[in-house]
């Protein structure tokens, strides 16, 4: 029963480490347009908006997976 928990355990942690990895790509492709937009601001800021958004989506899932591996016990 303690190794299915700590498994557990580890599961979620290691998909709070992905959702991480997948937020700092989507923050850095975000910046990216952000850089584009400064350059030509007749472009919008459409795509920036998109990749914001979700980026704020896979920091509270990772935030989420790490509070939910220190609360299984």
């Amino acid at each position: 029963m303690k190794a299915k928990r700590q498994a557990h355990r580890m599961l979620e942690f290691v998909m709070g480490l992905i959702f991480m990895f997948a937020a700092a790509c989507c923050i850095t492709v975000a910046l990216d347009k952000w850089r584009i937009y400064l350059a030509n601001p007749g472009g919008g800021l459409g795509l920036f908006y998109v990749f914001a958004a979700f980026s704020l989506l896979l920091i509270f899932c990772c935030l989420y997976s790490f509070l939910k591996a220190r609360s299984i016990r």
